[in-house]
């Protein structure tokens, strides 16, 4: 035992006898190391992961390399026997940022796919943490168009400041895709103008025509009839109900209690779904639908904008339009297969179309939330009708649909509820439409 103590003790001397130190690399896992530019391994896959012995007292340079990015470079002085530290900063890719306007265009850098800023008013600071972007690299936009390439595909979030308007928003970055965002800081909301055309591929067109209205299978309420014929106009809906990430990027909050990008906003109002309506369409420069004096409210149908689907427009869309089958529920005669319901929702919400989808492509017009119509409850008549919008007075707003607490029944095709346009609750959303003629 004494032999193995003296022998240690004796190589630790003769260790530190020599003018040698040692260095430390902290950072991620993988990142190759060089030091004067000779390759010196490669960081484990924990944290804190390489330390280089043995280097020759003096000035050295260290380089950190992950792939597609740029490496980081750090001179340092090795003294006799000390160890140095280099912790390595979280990797940003290289950015390629390129402003147009009135002045020469100035540029710095990034990778993979695109994006494309356009702020009201123009000038804007914007931050993206995760690639580095600030007001002092690159993120001070003073023109019309701010663009940024060679970005890696992925999600980001992002900070928009004009004067002392801020506004938060997530975005994603698609390989080979431009993303375009619009910031309005007068009304404050962001909009995702790259995946908008002249009507969205998210909207279904719904062709006019003539259906019956009502419960015509007699397993109903009595204010589901008398049946009778409806023949409707032309118009958009949008395939899925409003979620919750389309509501924070118009409303830049989100007030649902089950949380998910992806899944229905709950716990909103009627009067909140009117609103999002109007805010939708000015960030996307279409006429508003809604004008709104006080507590009155009234719906120009000729507008080009978003608004709520009149209870006939819902009715004709979940049951299949021109297309339908004459099926109980929106898309089968069974609930389980198009719906959450009481019995199969695990009591919340679900990400939207997830099940199967009705005749038009039209998915969860049964269950999941309770869907908003712009008209005023009233009790059917049997006297045709052609595009009606509901009652002219009245103290209640219609929904439609049924939802993830609902009895399957309550989700038929031809069920309606009412509510007071205020009321909110944490299985009520709502889906938009747009006009067509």
């Amino acid at each position: 035992m004494k032999k193995i103590t003296l022998f240690l003790i004796l190589a630790f001397t003769a260790l530190y006898a020599k003018d040698i130190g040692h260095v430390q690399i902290m950072g991620d896992p993988g990142l190759a190391v060089f030091i004067d530019s000779v390759y010196v391994g490669q960081t484990g896959t924990e944290y804190g992961g390489l330390i280089v012995q043995n280097i020759e007292v003096g000035d050295h340079e260290l380089k950190v390399v992950k792939e597609g990015y740029s490496p980081q470079v750090k001179n340092v002085t090795i003294g006799r026997h000390q160890i140095v530290l280099f912790e390595v900063s979280p990797f940003t890719p290289p950015v390629e940022i390129t402003q147009s306007g009135e002045k020469e265009d100035a540029t710095i850098k990034r990778k993979i796919g695109r994006l494309k800023v356009i702020t009201l008013p123009i000038a804007a600071i914007i931050e993206i943490p995760k690639l580095g972007i600030n007001k002092d690299n690159g993120g001070n936009k003073e023109k019309q168009n701010w663009e940024a390439s060679k970005i890696p595909e992925g999600k980001y979030s992002a900070v928009f400041r004009s004067g002392l308007k801020k506004i938060n928003y997530n975005f994603e970055i698609k390989q080979n895709t431009t993303t375009e965002l619009f910031v309005n800081f007068v009304i404050g909301g962001v909009i995702d103008i790259s995946s908008v055309s002249e009507v969205s591929d998210q909207m279904a067109l719904v062709m006019g025509g003539t259906f019956n209205m009502g419960d015509g299978r007699d397993e109903g309420d009595s204010d589901e009839k008398p049946v009778h014929a409806v023949t409707l106009s032309s118009f958009y809906i949008c395939k899925y109900e409003v979620t919750q990430k389309d509501w924070l990027a118009v409303m830049g909050d989100n007030p649902s209690v089950y949380r998910g990008d992806d899944m229905p906003v709950d716990k909103v109002s009627w009067l909140d779904a009117i609103h999002f309506c109007n805010k939708k369409s000015q960030l996307e420069g279409l006429k508003p639908c809604y004008s709104i004096l006080g507590n009155v409210i009234t719906c120009d149908f000729r507008a080009d904008g978003y608004r709520l689907l009149t209870e006939a427009e819902w009715e004709y869309a979940a049951r299949g339009g021109e297309k339908s089958r004459g099926l109980r529920y929106s898309g089968s005669d069974n609930p389980a297969e198009v719906a959450w319901y009481s019995d199969n929702s695990d009591n919340q919400t679900h990400p939207v179309g997830l099940k199967q989808a009705n005749e038009l492509g039209l998915f969860d017009m049964s269950g999941n939330v309770w869907e908003w119509c712009w008209d005023r409850y009233e009790p059917y008549s049997q006297e045709p009708r052609t595009d009606p919008q509901g009652a002219e007075t009245g103290n209640y707003r219609v929904r439609r649909g049924g939802s993830w607490l609902s009895q399957a029944q309550h989700g038929r095709v031809a069920n309606r509820y009412l509510h007071n346009p205020s009321y909110s609750f944490t299985n009520v959303g709502f889906r938009i439409c747009r006009s067509a003629e």
